[in-house]
């Protein structure tokens, strides 16, 4: 017997082949017929999930997959444990919840769930939450959570992340443009987890962070 302490969740695991149609990457545009949906990297209920976003009858939507059941609730908590008794996968949702909501969709389709209108305050609900289960189970893991990291200038023109994999600096000149140096993974949990809790280890899953801090704190010098 041979046990390896990785729990991702196999029970709906499909027995047979599928054909494959088409591939969708991450901050790629995918068109179906007259409607256009940005492939959104939002991990969390698995390392892999997605959401896609777009405009519908004139609203922005997003289909958020199994990431949110309903207002202030998952589908099961037992999937946002990627290693063996790690709250790992909670960061992950904490941090993509929180990304979809910056986005301002004004509709939320989960897999699992009825349609939220006006979701953001369910979905601010659940990252609520799932930061106190985080506080409160404290054993193992990531003791910070993602969404926490933020850069800090060390001159005008110098931007640093030190939380991040690995420490990122930001040189922005006069002219508002950024020189980006050392842009890894978001924070070590995300790239413990994408190099070791997926099929693939040798591939990175790449997930934005940062440049929403950078543009809002230091708008004045980035465009």
């Amino acid at each position: 017997m041979f046990h390896n302490y990785t729990v991702r969740n196999d029970f709906q695991t499909i027995t047979r082949d599928l054909p494959v149609a088409g591939v969708l990457h991450d901050y790629e545009k995918f068109r179906w017929g007259s409607y256009e949906f940005l492939i959104y990297p939002t991990p969390g209920h698995t390392v892999g999930s997605i959401s896609l976003i777009g405009h519908v009858d004139g609203r922005k939507v997003a289909f958020t997959g199994d990431l949110i059941h309903s207002p202030g609730k998952v589908i099961n908590l037992y999937d946002l444990q990627y290693q063996y008794a790690m709250p790992d996968g909670v960061d992950f949702a904490i941090f993509s919840l929180t990304k979809v909501r910056e986005s301002g969709v004004e509709l939320a389709c989960p897999s699992h769930g009825e349609p939220m209108p006006s979701p953001e305050s369910g979905i601010q609900e659940l990252i609520d939450k799932l930061k106190d289960w985080f506080q409160f189970y404290g054993w193992g893991g990531p003791t910070r959570l993602t969404i926490d990291n933020k850069p800090f200038a060390v001159t005008p023109h110098l931007v640093c992340s030190h939380q991040t994999t690995s420490t990122f600096y930001a040189i922005i000149s006069d002219s508002g443009k950024a020189l980006f140096v050392d842009y890894g993974s978001a924070s070590w949990n995300y790239f413990f987890e994408f190099k070791d809790a997926t099929a693939a280890p040798e591939r990175i899953r790449f997930v934005e962070h940062t440049i929403p801090e950078l543009q809002a704190h230091y708008r004045h010098e980035i465009r």
